[in-house]
């Protein structure tokens, strides 16, 4: 589903020749792989502010790409922006439940494993049927919102999540 919208993203919304397409996705997964690595140092100081900084980054990329009519080659950094903060997600959500249920040895990792997928595939069909019915900027303002909760669910209730 991500594929698709930045495709479409970066082909209608930004101009960028369909050809240059592939190598922007290729360096949004070599920096997905990198902020999974930083995230991981991050983490490990603080749960909460390296996913509440995690989605104030995506926010603020995602904004600067919608609300500027911005050149190929600035948005083309801010997809890597995002994909650096943006492959961080599943190491900052994997670290916070681990440390909030140290005494569940393998029911954490599978507490994980079944919540990435499960949002995987319901973000795929509802993001997927909000894009083909809606269009880009509706379904991306609708995950700018989505984003938006997280951050003040973490926030707010952060550490009262802490299973005991």
């Amino acid at each position: 589903m991500a594929t698709i919208l930045f495709f479409s993203l970066l082909t209608d919304y930004v101009a960028l020749p369909p050809e240059r397409v592939a190598g922007v996705l290729f360096t949004l997964s070599i920096a997905a792989l990198i902020g999974d690595a930083v995230m991981g140092a991050l983490s490990q100081r603080g749960v909460r502010v390296s996913r509440a900084g995690v989605g104030l980054v995506c926010v603020a990329a995602t904004l600067l790409l919608l609300v500027s009519a911005i050149a190929p080659v600035a948005a083309s950094a801010l997809v890597l922006v995002w994909g650096l903060v943006c492959g961080g997600v599943p190491v900052s959500l994997q670290t916070w439940i681990l440390l909030s249920a140290r005494h569940l040895k393998e029911g954490r990792g599978a507490v994980f494993t079944s919540l990435l997928q499960l949002v995987l595939a319901v973000g795929s069909l509802v993001g997927g049927a909000i894009l083909n019915t809606l269009g880009l900027h509706i379904s991306i303002m609708l995950g700018l919102t989505a984003i938006l909760a997280m951050l003040g669910t973490v926030v707010f209730f952060g550490r009262s999540f802490a299973l005991r």
